[in-house]
């Protein structure tokens, strides 16, 4: 670390608990009475065609005894700032971030048991961004997301649609990888920016 990013590390520190402390504040306020099941823990999911391998940020457990989803899980996946959008992320042409379907299929399948709730948490603006399920400020009483109807739940035709084309569209990968369609090792990080199979794949670039 140079001396230049150590003086504006010590220089933002205030800024950075500040923070912090506003993100660890607003996310208690939305899982009081939630336990923590796994933290980044690595899952594997194998079938006969591939394997599914993930390390998901927070799995929290609904422990409260006046809800109707006691015994379900939670995924959470920490963003610092942008975080995906499903309006965004799944529309005409189809399904175009797998993160969070990714996550759901390895979590259910390593803890055996149902996801009601996925989400995004920014640490930095401290809001949270909901795919699937709804989670509520127990202080406020205000939900994500605020309207009902907004609400994507297990057995909307919604998450059904999303869930089933991450399934076919991991297959449809799979078996291009087979076939040599594209280099298992791209040369250059260009080449995966094209390639609509970018988002599952996530090859990681580093620079040295």
């Amino acid at each position: 670390m140079s001396m230049l990013t150590a003086r504006l590390l010590r220089a933002e520190k205030r800024l950075f608990y500040i923070r912090l402390e506003k993100f660890l504040a607003e996310f208690i306020s939305f899982f009081a009475g939630y336990h923590v099941v796994a933290s980044e823990p690595h899952y594997f999911l194998e079938t006969d065609s591939y394997c599914l391998n993930g390390k998901i940020d927070c799995i929290l457990g609904d422990s409260r005894e006046d809800s109707p989803l006691k015994g379900s899980l939670a995924i959470v996946d920490f963003k610092a700032t942008r975080m995906p959008k499903l309006s965004g992320c799944f529309t005409g042409e189809g399904l175009s971030d797998f993160q969070i379907p990714a996550y759901l299929r390895l979590a259910e399948a390593a803890l055996k048991q149902e996801v009601h709730s996925t989400l995004f948490f920014s640490i930095r603006d401290a809001k949270a961004e909901v795919w699937f399920g709804a989670i509520q400020n127990v202080l406020s009483r205000g939900n994500i997301p605020k309207k009902a109807e907004d609400c994507v739940t297990r057995t909307a035709d919604v998450f059904m649609n999303i869930m089933s084309e991450f399934d076919d569209k991991t297959k449809r990968f799979a078996k291009e990888v087979s076939y040599g369609a594209f280099p298992f090792s791209p040369p250059y990080s260009e080449q995966c920016q094209g390639c609509i199979y970018n988002k599952v794949c996530r090859i990681l670039y580093k620079i040295k």
